[in-house]
């Protein structure tokens, strides 16, 4: 899982940067993988704008009472995953085959 969350994790930062007109990085350096379990992973950014970036924000205020009438989202990290999601499935597959080998060799 940690070799799919750096795959993901990467291809997240590199379209942080490619979406957007004048990136200054602070979004793609915020993105990371965070491994929870052996099984599990998460990605995602402590950016406090990432979630607007990624969903948009027309039609809402925010917390200093602005108004966002066009703010459309630009998705960075889903196109991460779907794009990436075959090599995703290999690498979880490699792995499931890997322990059960070990599994049937008694180690």
């Amino acid at each position: 899982m940690q070799k799919a969350g750096q795959l993901v994790e990467q291809a997240a930062q590199t379209n942080a940067t490619n979406v957007f007109s004048h990136p200054t990085g602070a979004l793609s350096s915020s993105i990371q993988s965070i491994s929870t379990s052996p099984w599990e992973v998460q990605i995602g950014s402590d950016s406090p704008y990432a979630r607007r970036r990624e969903l948009g924000f027309s039609g809402m205020t925010d917390s200093l009472g602005r108004y966002f009438s066009n703010d459309p989202g630009k998705p960075f990290m889903k196109p991460a995953l779907d794009d990436n999601r075959d090599q995703i499935l290999s690498l979880v597959d490699d792995a499931v085959a890997a322990a059960l080998a070990r599994m049937s060799s008694g180690g």
